[in-house]
């Protein structure tokens, strides 16, 4: 079960990132177009389908230790064996752009990666240059609108893959309940 997103009236708050996977498996997002859409609790229009606000495949930036053959990138929220794909200027010696890797041995800033769920960890020989980023196979992004968070309520937040097709071909669903603001 996916946990609540709880937002409060009129603060748009962080965006929420959700993985669309396939039996399991990561979809590669790349070749489809994501969309969002809202609903009430009851089943009313809540955020009308858009593109507004929606990242696929949202990027995060890192470093690399060639000593220890780690990526740095602090607050980074990853899991142990998500798949992430790497670019950059000048990638660390030893991986390569467009390539997916398995993400091993974290720690709350940094990670390994492998080939493979449980191969040996990618030894790193240089620590590489420039602006490198990565982001996680299958994620999208969401950004609250100031419009959606007018008026408190529970509400139903869909990312939804689109194939070329009228259907949407994938779906994520969260819950939002949006609550009133603090009183103080």
């Amino acid at each position: 079960m996916i946990e609540p997103h709880e937002l409060r009236v009129g603060e748009t708050g962080t965006p929420i990132t959700l993985l669309v996977d396939d039996s399991g498996d990561p979809v590669d997002i790349a070749s489809y177009t994501a969309k969002a859409y809202g609903e009430t609790a009851a089943g009313g229009s809540w955020i009308a389908e858009t593109t507004t606000g929606v990242t696929a495949n949202p990027t995060q930036n890192f470093t690399a230790s060639a000593s220890e053959n780690r990526l740095t990138a602090n607050g980074h929220k990853l899991r142990e064996g998500q798949q992430i794909v790497l670019a950059g200027d000048s990638l660390p010696g030893g991986l390569a752009a467009a390539t997916r890797y398995f993400v091993r041995n974290v720690t709350p800033n940094d990670f390994q990666v492998s080939l493979r769920p449980n191969s040996s960890i990618v030894d790193i020989s240089s620590a590489g240059s420039g602006t490198m980023t990565f982001y996680v196979v299958g994620t999208v992004r969401y950004q609250f609108q100031t419009a959606d968070v007018a008026a408190a309520g529970n509400f139903r937040l869909e990312i939804r893959l689109y194939d070329g097709n009228n259907r949407p071909k994938f779906t994520r669903t969260v819950p939002v309940p949006v609550v009133p603001m603090r009183a103080f």
